[in-house]
């Protein structure tokens, strides 16, 4: 049996009527369904809005090309955007709402990981655990481009704001009463901060490096590689892998090839790759010799420091037992380029950790004087043989 066709914005003035009443809501859950397999840029083509006193619509990008009411909606400050898992959909969002500046959002997914839940839960086990509801999950890969789009699939889409003004409301009272909003408020400035959703050529460099350890020589050959297939990906509007994988970028840069014959023999070389790019790698290969780009990033090389090892698994421990202590997984509370940060370099006082830019606030809080005295050798670690690892103050 068909379900009853459920709302489907697909006219300007249905925008503009749908976001005037969301604006009078405290809180409004949004979601989106894109696909990006086969993009640089994801194509948007549902979003779903809900509120606490308005019924879950589904705006049809496809039919309303112009969404700025929609941006005046995620920009006014007076309204909570409640969003699991917010980052893939603020990027969307972002990009297709050009100049948008989000304010105000409550990502349910960070506020359950504050709270206990676990880390990176999914909405629909989110749901179970807050609503005792158990979402259907028959049209998880559907295919969104696809015109029309079948009562059944909407209802599902809708499914996924549902029930999060519900889940807004609980976890926000569960956040005060464990006294952790501040700390869920501090990590959530991310979200609203673009920042966070330019790309980093010099974090795609790094991790293109480590696909096959490409030595400091041969830096200046991968490094405008990668720039120029990062280039090449945003005007293909195709996701950077499909034009070249990265251990193939650490190969060519290994190889330096000097003409498109040297490029040939490579193994693994993508069909067509060398009549595509062949010019352009062989270009880039010999401007890499005779002028290396300035700024080449630096790759600092492994120290000696044979304590490392030991003080690391340490760190690790002392982290996991008090992840445990205040049921907040590990990555969360400390990410891993945090948790190398203070490794290399650890606060030699309470001041000095106070003081740390790019650490928020309810970390140094969280571990605070325990996490100065286990580098300074104040606090031990303790086998028991009834009690685990505990923690012990050294005099």
């Amino acid at each position: 049996m068909t379900s009853p066709q459920p709302p489907l914005i697909d006219t300007p003035r249905g925008l503009a009527d749908l976001v005037e009443r969301c604006r009078r809501e405290e809180a409004v859950a949004i979601d989106t369904e894109f696909h990006g397999e086969k993009r640089y840029w994801p194509d948007l083509y549902l979003v779903q809005v809900a509120g606490a006193g308005v019924s879950p619509a589904a705006v049809d990008p496809l039919a309303v090309a112009d969404l700025s009411p929609l941006g005046e909606l995620l920009e006014d400050p007076g309204v909570v955007k409640v969003i699991h898992s917010a980052r893939n959909d603020i990027g969307v969002l972002l990009h297709h709402i050009p100049g948008v500046a989000i304010r105000n959002v409550f990502d349910t997914q960070i506020a359950a990981a504050f709270l206990g839940y676990g880390e990176q839960m999914s909405l629909a086990n989110l749901v179970k655990s807050v609503c005792k509801v158990k979402p259907p999950k028959q049209y998880s890969m559907s295919d969104w481009s696809a015109r029309p789009l079948s009562p059944d699939q909407v209802l599902y889409a809708l499914d996924d704001v549902r029930y999060l003004p519900e889940m807004y409301a609980k976890l926000r009272t569960q956040l005060e009463h464990k006294g952790r909003m501040q700390w869920f408020l501090d990590e959530s400035l991310s979200l609203t901060d673009p920042e966070t959703y330019r790309v980093s050529l010099r974090d795609l460099f790094m991790r293109t490096r480590s696909a096959d350890k490409v030595k400091s020589q041969h830096h200046p050959l991968l490094w405008m590689l990668v720039r120029w297939r990062e280039e090449l990906a945003r005007t293909m509007n195709r996701p950077r892998q499909f034009i070249a994988q990265d251990s193939l970028l650490c190969r060519i840069a290994i190889l330096s090839p000097s003409t498109v014959e040297e490029l040939t023999v490579l193994r693994g070389l993508p069909g067509g790759f060398v009549d595509k790019y062949g010019a352009d790698v062989v270009r880039m290969s010999l401007e890499s010799k005779s002028n290396p780009p300035a700024d080449t990033p630096v790759v600092e090389p492994p120290g000696q420091d044979w304590g490392r090892s030991a003080r690391k698994d340490i760190f690790r421990i002392f982290l996991k037992k008090k992840s445990a202590e205040l049921k907040i997984s590990p990555t969360v509370l400390l990410p891993k380029e945090t948790f190398d940060l203070l490794l290399d370099d650890p606060p030699r006082s309470l001041e000095d950790l106070l003081g740390r830019p790019g650490i928020p606030s309810w970390r140094k809080e969280a571990l605070g004087g325990e996490l100065v005295d286990l580098f300074n050798g104040r606090l031990g670690l303790m086998l028991s043989r009834n009690r685990g690892i505990r923690l012990v103050r050294i005099r």
